[in-house]
């Protein structure tokens, strides 16, 4: 099947957000920005998670892939102590429904639909209202050990609960600078492996096309995750921003010249040990583990800390099921795409499309010169009851 790190590559690129598209999300956002302005609202409109991150797959609900959902920071010059929530929230919502837009309230943003953007694929921006958090809030970030430079952007957004309005803590900035941080080795052996295929200066190349393994693992992991809880029925599934802050945090002690499968292989190896902490107190699994902090128990809690606010645990909904299913999906990634890397073509392509759906793999057939494979049934004796091939 030739070279499968590169195969598997292209197999990701057909769900991450193309260019086009993401250009599409930047008009419009923008337009969004320039609009609040105008009606005298001094804000900075910026993306995070997915989007900021270069980690946006195409979600994947109900069995079939679904418009892309992308988050945005807005961000009002402000100060917090002469802030109310409600006003904040509504002081943007005001402006996105009078402009006539098709808007609707969540609990923490604003929801736009953009509907057929490409080849019958659409978008929803999130927009998050939020102010600078109060000086004291980030002073007592850098006494738990925040770094200053990811402290000092930490936010105040506005929650809605039971139509009563709150504030909540985020740091869209603060997270992303932190994982940029991590991945810019890893981009850069990127940047250097491109370099044979661009004859333009790299920075000239369109940064969709500019993904590091480590982004990759993390695209790869969220699809997995998306096929195999369908599949079982689970709603408690991990979250983007748990895989995020897993991978990255594995990442850190990764080799950054690592093809992707052997990266994949990696994180699935240092995630699997933490499966332990299921039967084992946390202090003994620290004596046989040592410098093992990603994945925590304490007592009957399990934490995953976010990295730029230690007290906002990742993990706050997971039970002791939740992990045990985590685990048990974990064991799955590594049968589908790391052991199976071993197979012959034929029950690859099998493991492919369990893991990854079987349309995806259809869809990637021909971009790996697989065109006569998966053509007549072929049996694998690993592949579960459950298991089933997804038509999209």
């Amino acid at each position: 099947m030739g070279d499968k790190n590169r195969n598997l590559e292209e197999i990701i690129k057909k769900i991450d957000i193309t260019e086009t598209m993401a250009e599409n999300a930047e008009s419009k956002y923008k337009a969004v920005a320039r609009e609040l302005c105008a009606k005298g609202l001094d804000v900075d409109i910026y993306p995070q998670g997915s989007f900021a991150l270069g980690t946006v797959v195409r979600p994947f609900t109900e069995g079939k892939d679904v418009d892309y959902d992308l988050d945005f920071i807005c961000e009002i010059n402000q100060k917090k102590e002469n802030s109310k929530p409600k006003e904040i929230k509504n002081s943007v919502g005001d402006v996105l429904i009078n402009s006539g837009r098709a808007v609707r309230e969540d609990d923490t943003c604003w929801i736009i639909d953009y509907a057929n953007i490409q080849d019958n694929i659409g978008f929803r921006l999130d927009i998050v209202p939020a102010v600078q958090e109060e000086l004291g809030i980030i002073r007592n970030l850098i006494g738990q050990g925040v770094l200053e430079q990811y402290a000092n952007t930490a936010l105040a957004i506005t929650i809605k609960k039971n139509n009563v309005y709150d504030w909540g803590n985020s740091n869209a900035k603060g997270y992303t600078k932190w994982f940029q941080d991590i991945n810019e080795p890893f981009l850069e052996y990127k940047k250097r492996e491109k370099k044979g295929i661009f004859e333009a200066n790299i920075e000239d190349v369109p940064n969709t096309t500019r993904k590091s393994n480590l982004q990759r693992v993390i695209q790869i992991l969220k699809r997995h995750r998306d096929i195999y809880y369908y599949n079982i029925r689970e709603n408690d599934k991990p979250s983007s921003a748990i895989i995020t802050t897993l991978v990255a945090r594995i990442g850190e002690f990764a080799n950054p010249n690592l093809p992707l499968l052997e990266l994949l292989e990696f994180v699935i190896k240092e995630l699997n040990i933490y499966s332990k902490l299921q039967v084992q107190d946390y202090s003994a699994f620290l004596l046989e583990n040592i410098n093992k902090y990603t994945i925590k128990k304490e007592e009957k809690e399990w934490i995953i800390p976010n990295p730029v606010n230690p007290e906002n645990n990742l993990a706050a909904y997971w039970t002791d099921r939740t992990a045990n299913q985590f685990f048990k999906w974990i064991i799955e990634v590594n049968k589908d795409l790391v052991v199976s890397k071993d197979y012959d073509d034929e029950k690859y392509l099998v493991a492919l499309k369990n893991g990854l759906g079987s349309k995806l793999i259809e869809q990637s057939l021909n971009e790996l010169n697989l065109k006569n494979i998966g053509k007549a049934p072929v049996q694998v004796s690993t592949i579960k009851p459950w298991r089933k091939y997804i038509d999209e």
